[in-house]
């Protein structure tokens, strides 16, 4: 009995499953950089006081999703057709980004500012490939840096609303979780520099029961006082900051802004050989090819 297929031989898959795998995966990084954003939204304490392990794992997976974006947002670009396909998948990616990150009026409005943008990339990518003799990744390019820019606000708008979501529901300018690392900080500097200075006081000496108990107890008097200090310094800056919340929550987010912007902008440099790569990759594999196109050219003669 013979194979229906020759060994070898090509397997030829639609053209509308390639279309829809490249969607799907263009989805699937939308989402997850969509889960980094909302993580943003509901832990912003960690950007204002980061643990160098916390935050270190947090900025690995922010920039490989990012990254992942901007490649298969590329990649849709290029070989998703027609125009209104794009345009929907656009639009369920605003829209999943938006779901992921909790709704809102604000973060609504910025994802359909972010599909509107999606989309005038895309478009803007398929004419110039259209327009090309030959192909080339020169178009993923130019307006990549438009991207990242808001890519970064998505974030800064997640980081802002995070302190104002909850300064909102607590009626506080500084959140409870500032406040206690600023005393825990403050507090573990201060049982330091007062024993250190008994130290030296007593360098030398033996102390009695007595003695001893005197200095515990002027060690503990003078944490006490400290206590009250930071904590009456605390809630004049609350009082004075209460007004402004909404302020501190746009000063926070713009301030993240430059952080965020610096860092994509790293990612945008690792782009170009980045589609090179996927490109090469998907001819190897035959999940593309290239095909030679006959152009009718009107020449003016005499």
């Amino acid at each position: 009995m013979q194979n229906s297929k020759k060994t070898g031989e090509k397997i030829n898959v639609p053209a509308i499953v390639k279309t829809a795998v490249c969607g799907v995966l263009f989805l699937a990084t939308v989402y997850a950089f969509a889960t980094v954003s909302a993580g943003m939204m509901n832990d912003y304490m960690m950007l204002l006081f980061p643990s160098a392990k916390v935050l270190g794992a947090w900025a690995l997976r922010l920039c490989v999703y990012a990254l992942l974006f901007f490649v298969m947002l590329g990649v849709c670009s290029v070989l998703v057709r027609p125009k209104w396909v794009m345009f929907l998948v656009c639009a369920l990616g605003a829209a999943i980004y938006a779901l992921v990150c909790g709704g809102g009026m604000v973060v609504w409005v910025s994802s359909a500012v972010f599909a509107l943008l999606l989309v005038w990339y895309a478009f803007f990518v398929m004419e110039q490939i259209e327009n090309q003799i030959n192909f080339s990744v020169r178009p993923l390019g130019d307006k990549k840096t438009l991207v990242g820019v808001f890519l970064a606000i998505l974030i800064c708008v997640s980081f802002g609303l995070g302190y104002f979501n909850e300064a909102t529901v607590g009626k506080y300018a500084i959140p409870p979780k500032a406040r206690e690392y600023v005393t825990e900080t403050v507090f573990k500097t201060l049982e330091k520099t007062v024993e250190d200075q008994m130290k030296v006081q007593t360098e030398g000496q033996k102390l009695s029961k007595k003695q001893q108990a005197e200095l515990d107890k002027q060690k503990q008097d003078a944490i006490t006082k400290a206590k009250d200090e930071l904590k009456k310094t605390l809630d004049d800056a609350e009082k004075q900051l209460l007004p402004y919340k909404n302020y501190v929550a746009v000063t926070l987010g713009v301030l993240a802004f430059f952080v965020f912007q610096t860092l994509f902008f790293v990612l945008l440099l690792l782009l170009s050989p980045m589609f090179l790569l996927v490109f090469f990759v998907m001819k190897l594999t035959r999940f593309t090819h290239e095909e030679a196109e006959k152009v009718e050219v009107k020449r003016l003669k005499v």
